[in-house]
């Protein structure tokens, strides 16, 4: 009887584990439905104290001197702060700029109504985040064709932003049959100084220039580097989730419509300029494709060719 009682309690004991397991099972990862895929956010954070210059110099070390100059520092341009002291009432900060450059830097004294002034640092202490997706739930080489899309765009972000770093928000804007558009939105950043070599680099330059609107450079006193007012990183990419290829926005129109598009393009000025590929579908298969202008408005902004016809999809 008692082997008869212990055989019957294994027995219920074994059965037990078998229904609700020996601990919490780890959740499966999220299926994608047909003809969508799967994406996961990576979401990075860097609260710094960050300066936006007001023309001057950094220099090699905390005095206004002619022999310790390490470079320009462009009025409206913004480097990262490593530290700060009081010198002879005068607010210096040990910085570095998006190129890279550390030195230190103070406002440069100022003559108002006949007397020396000195004014404080324009200090902000602010978080930039930047979201970026990760491609799943679809043919691994598919997955890996947009995942080193995206990857190659958020290289020249960063080339960009530099170590001052940047704010940037990813939305997928449409995720349905069979295909997949990511938006890409940034402030645009300011006085941005491009070494030469790196313009005159025709590969490179062609790739910084495929992500992101670089205006007019403009010649620096000094001969290595180059400067542009505003460089703009808002950008948007479709795929075709069968094959990972990158969508062009011709390829939802009925019709091919240079000339309208053309006609729609000179509002924004005579060097307005569109990048087939870089454009991006709403989730009311709305197309908005990006132009390129040097206007009132320097930068990027969005299109929408949706009155001109599009494919039903």
């Amino acid at each position: 009887m008692r082997k008869f009682r212990l055989l019957f309690l294994l027995l219920l004991f074994f059965v037990l584990l078998c229904c609700f397991g020996c601990g919490a099972q780890p959740q499966s990862k999220p299926v994608a439905k047909p003809g969508q895929c799967t994406i996961n956010y990576v979401t990075d954070s860097q609260r710094m104290k960050r300066v936006t210059f007001s023309g001057g110099y950094l220099r090699s070390s905390p005095e206004m001197l002619n022999d310790n100059i390490v470079a320009a520092a462009l009025n409206g341009s913004k480097g990262i702060i490593y530290g700060d002291r009081q010198i002879d009432n005068v607010e210096w900060a040990k910085v570095t700029t998006r190129e890279g450059t550390t030195g230190w830097y103070s406002v440069e004294p100022k003559v108002i109504d006949g007397k020396k002034v000195v004014l404080p640092l324009n200090i902000m202490e602010k978080t930039y985040s930047t979201t970026y997706p990760q491609i799943g739930g679809v043919a691994e080489n598919v997955a890996e064709k947009i995942n080193e899309e995206i990857k190659n765009y958020l290289s020249v972000f960063k080339y960009v932003v530099g170590p001052v770093g940047n704010n940037l928000h990813c939305r997928v804007t449409y995720n349905k049959n069979n295909i997949l558009s990511i938006l890409f939105e940034s402030p645009f950043v300011s006085y941005r100084i491009y070494p030469t070599e790196d313009v005159n680099n025709i590969e490179f330059w062609e790739n910084v220039k495929k992500y992101c609107f670089v205006s007019p450079l403009i010649a620096d006193a000094q001969p290595t580097v180059l400067y542009a007012e505003r460089s703009d990183l808002q950008y948007g990419l479709v795929f075709d989730l069968k094959t990972g290829k990158r969508l062009s926005y011709q390829d939802f129109m009925l019709h091919k419509q240079d000339e309208e598009v053309a006609d729609l393009l000179s509002k924004f000025g005579d060097d307005a300029s569109i990048q087939s590929e870089n454009f991006y579908i709403t989730e009311d298969k709305e197309i908005k494709v990006f132009v390129s202008h040097n206007g009132m408005n320097t930068g990027r902004v969005a299109l929408d060719l949706t009155s001109l016809g599009i494919k039903k999809f």
